[in-house]
């Protein structure tokens, strides 16, 4: 998926079947994004909706 098609969606359902790998989804998702510079998932944070 691209980034545009997420920021599309209306609703993004996200799994993460693994416990080590929950804090990194939820950091990717929720911190802000100077924490995270160096994470590429925190590009979903720097995009507002259009």
């Amino acid at each position: 998926m691209s980034i545009r098609q997420i920021l599309k969606s209306r609703m993004i359902v996200c799994t993460v079947p693994d416990a080590r790998k929950q804090d990194a989804v939820y950091m990717a998702l929720n911190a802000p994004p100077r924490r995270w510079r160096n994470n590429t998932a925190s590009c979903n944070n720097c995009h507002s909706p259009s």
